[in-house]
């Protein structure tokens, strides 16, 4: 998953409280979905960050990952 997705995802869906002056409880709750959807999709990034380990064009181990030190790197499962 791309942390570039989930970026977006956080910048259009942050958090927010219902307001009964400003939105139907329909469109909070809809909204609602949309930002638990970004939590979750978070959760899912770093869990995937933290396991993922970096591979050499021959599929040799070079290390835990880091987006600076290889742009090749596999997640383990």
């Amino acid at each position: 998953m791309s942390e570039d997705l989930v970026l977006h995802m956080e910048r259009l869906y942050p958090p927010v409280c219902y307001s009964p002056s400003a939105e139907s409880l329909e469109a909070h709750l809809i909204y609602s979905g949309y930002a638990r959807l970004t939590e979750d999709l978070r959760e899912i990034f770093e869990e995937q960050k933290a396991s993922a380990i970096q591979l050499d064009p021959e599929g040799e181990v070079l290390g835990e990952y880091s987006p600076a030190a290889h742009p090749a790197f596999a997640v383990a499962f």
